[in-house]
């Protein structure tokens, strides 16, 4: 039956008698898609034949799975000579009568996707020639890039904060990442602390009171009053996705209990 529609498109004058098909291992057997649309996201540049480099941005980062449909140029082809397609060097099996589907599952995950597919099309004669094979065929490399979900790459994964003895200070609430703000009672012969916030793994810096410092590193907080706070970013930042950074900002308040015999006391006695 398929052999019968390939035959009724040629005898109705769709491949001139003058432009027939070339068979497969001749020169000029066309080894080129006429079409390449997606599912998401649009290719840079636009698609042509001829070209080989091209970026996908899918800007959405909910999208799970990307179809990929390849459009063959069907009169230039004998129906028992179509050209192979491979995508990242597996072959993909496909019916020249229906509609080309290729599927990217595009992961569950927080994370970035950068990932480049490569479409060949190719003579089904596969390489041939004397001394040095060659092999009729061209190759489109496609680029697809997808952000990460911003609101997760940027929390934090932990907190935690010790006296200089090293001994564990509880919050005043079990950790979430959803939750920014978290309170601490410090002894008062303490006058700083070993705060230690895990941000994402995918982060790409951290920042504490707006002044970067190393990733995921123990940093020291001086506590000079009563009570202090500080602020902690977590930050992701990689302008293939996005112009602009991303944060979030989790605020540290600590609070200690003075003695008596840590203030200076002048009492001011004046007679009536």
């Amino acid at each position: 039956a398929h052999i019968i529609l390939w035959l009724g498109l040629l005898s109705a004058g769709v491949v001139g008698e003058d432009e027939g098909p070339i068979a497969s291992g001749q020169a000029g057997y066309w080894v080129k898609l006429q079409g390449l649309d997606t599912s998401a996201g649009s290719l840079d540049p636009p698609f042509s034949e001829d070209g080989k480099d091209f970026t996908l941005r899918v800007n959405n980062s909910k999208v799970k799975t990307l179809v990929l449909t390849f459009e063959l140029n069907i009169q230039k082809y004998d129906p028992l000579e179509i050209p192979k397609i491979f995508v990242n060097e597996a072959e993909f099996k496909y019916n020249p009568v229906d509609t080309l589907h290729y599927e990217i599952p595009l992961h569950e995950t927080v994370a970035p996707i950068d990932h480049v597919y490569r479409v060949k099309v190719a003579d089904p004669i596969g390489a041939v020639g004397w001394p040095f094979p060659h092999e009729n065929a061209h190759e489109y490399a496609l680029r697809v890039l997808r952000p990460p979900v911003y609101e997760k790459v940027v929390e934090a994964a932990a907190i935690d904060v010790r006296s200089v003895d090293g001994s564990r200070i509880k919050a005043n609430r079990d950790f979430d990442p959803g939750q920014r703000t978290y309170s601490y009672h410090v002894p008062g012969e303490s006058s700083a602390v070993k705060v230690f916030v895990s941000c994402s793994p995918f982060a790409t810096g951290m920042a504490v009171d707006g002044k970067d410092v190393p990733i995921n590193e123990t940093q020291t907080v001086e506590i000079e009053r009563a009570s202090t706070q500080v602020h902690v970013q977590c930050q992701y930042f990689d302008p293939k996705y996005s112009s602009i950074a991303q944060e979030k900002t989790y605020v540290l308040h600590f609070e200690r209990s003075l003695r008596l015999e840590d203030f200076n006391v002048a009492l001011k006695i004046s007679a009536e």
